[in-house]
């Protein structure tokens, strides 16, 4: 039988708190491969948009994001997110599609 001050030298071993890595190279490598990920698609969606989009509807709404194969487009005011959705449903989804490299599903429309 071990002794009392073995077991208990045991249980801080146990007990004790791991060191934690405060270094940021883990997360900086993380963060790369998800722009390398994510930033591919995201330019296509962008150069389609700028491709397809009216330049007066391009120019009063910007894409913020793509994820899950829906792009986030924030416009200036609800005249444009009415007159983008009127379009959207009226083709300009699938002129997109036709266009951007990355699979695109649907395009969520925000007022800033």
């Amino acid at each position: 039988m071990p002794s009392a001050a073995a077991e208990l030298a045991n249980l801080r071993t146990w007990r004790a708190r791991r060191p934690y890595d405060n270094s940021v190279g883990r997360t900086i490598t993380q963060a790369r491969q998800s722009l390398r990920r994510r930033g591919g698609k995201l330019a296509a969606a962008i150069e389609s948009w700028d491709t397809v989009v009216p330049d007066e509807v391009a120019r009063a709404s910007v894409v913020t994001a793509m994820r899950g194969g829906v792009l986030d487009v924030t416009v200036d005011g609800s005249p444009i997110a009415w007159r983008l959705r009127r379009m959207l449903r009226g083709g300009l989804l699938d002129q997109l599609q036709a266009c951007c490299s990355a699979s695109l599903r649907d395009v969520r429309v925000r007022v800033a």
